[in-house]
């Protein structure tokens, strides 16, 4: 006899449905996680990325720097002194879209920020090497695979992605990302200083969901060799 399977992050999320129950990521943090990402970037600048050539450090190099990063917007939420209303994790597991007839192995993100509140909540980083300002074809290809069809940030109607550039220009990469992912690709009017911009996705739910269709994807062009 079959049953019904779920994981315990969707068995406490059923549990507790009722009043301020939240079905989707706040929008309004969205700004400051942003802010949050953009000074970590800074922070690393300043240490582990002035102090080596990249090109001879890239074993494991997506893992490594989106570790570094997750740490170091952990030391800012703790200098912030405040009590924060989510948490920072790095490789974190996404159980709401998990199938287990597919796969036992549910999707996992490379940063994602937690809701403290209702942890099956997550925002999401996904995190992409970008070798030249040329080589994007795998960060579209994760747009298309995983932010479309809702297999990454179900709960949420935005999130990122982190492109690691190690060699060329970061507004070289957004505009090359525009042209394979073929859809607009617009310069964030709040971060206008930075390579940083965003695009529309329309997305699929899939049967019986409610998943937020309609998704704001910020692009984060992090250069790995700031001059």
């Amino acid at each position: 006899m079959s049953r019904f399977r779920q994981s315990l992050e969707q068995a406490l999320a059923s549990s507790r449905k009722g009043e301020g129950f939240l079905t989707e990521w706040p929008k309004e943090t969205v700004p400051e996680i942003l802010r949050l990402l953009w000074q970590a970037y800074d922070r690393l600048k300043q240490t582990a990325l002035c102090q080596i050539d990249i090109q001879q450090a890239d074993l494991q190099l997506e893992r490594s720097i989106c570790a570094l990063l997750s740490d170091e917007i952990q030391m800012l939420l703790r200098e912030s002194g405040g009590f924060a209303s989510y948490l920072v994790s790095h490789e974190r597991w996404e159980m709401e879209t998990l199938n287990p007839e597919v796969s036992n192995r549910p999707s996992q993100y490379d940063i994602c920020f937690v809701w403290y509140a209702q942890r099956e909540l997550k925002w999401p980083c996904e995190a992409k090497v970008l070798k030249t300002d040329g080589d994007v074809l795998p960060y579209v290809a994760d747009i298309r695979n995983e932010f479309i069809p809702c297999t990454y940030g179900p709960l949420s109607s935005s999130g990122a992605m982190l492109g690691l550039l190690v060699q060329g220009d970061c507004h070289a990469a957004l505009r090359n990302i525009a042209l394979k992912l073929k859809l607009p690709v617009t310069a964030s009017l709040e971060h206008s200083n930075r390579p940083h911009a965003c695009t529309t996705l329309s997305r699929t739910s899939p049967p019986a969901k409610t998943y937020p269709t309609v998704f704001e994807l910020h692009h984060l062009i992090l250069h790995l060799r700031p001059q």
